[in-house]
């Protein structure tokens, strides 16, 4: 994230920030240039591009706990507002009705 305004180079204005943005500034990364806050973010995005350590990703939920979870969600659709729904993972191109594709270009203008 990226906070482009000297507003947050005060203190009392960046203690309104949510806890988990205040956690992760730190004085080397505040009031700096430009090119150094590009060059920063280019560095953080190297740095997540990577594969972790073994061990991450390893899901706590079990493939029952998933399968029972997509069946909860499909219910919950079927039943909101009395209206059946599908969910959005059984959606396919096919079933959009032909009225949602509008041909005319006045919205392009």
């Amino acid at each position: 994230m990226v906070l482009a305004d000297r507003r947050f180079a005060r203190a009392d204005k960046r203690d309104k920030l949510p806890k988990w943005i205040t956690e992760a500034m730190n004085e080397a990364c505040m009031n700096c240039s430009t090119d150094m806050a590009v060059a920063m973010a280019k560095k953080f995005l190297r740095t997540i591009a990577q594969p972790g350590p073994s061990g991450d990703g390893v899901s706590i939920w079990s493939n029952r706990d998933i399968e029972e979870r997509q069946r909860k969600v499909r219910e919950e659709g079927r039943l909101a507002g009395g209206v059946e729904r599908r969910a959005l993972q059984e959606m396919h191109v096919d079933d959009v009705p032909a009225e949602f594709f509008d041909d005319s270009d006045e919205d392009m203008l």
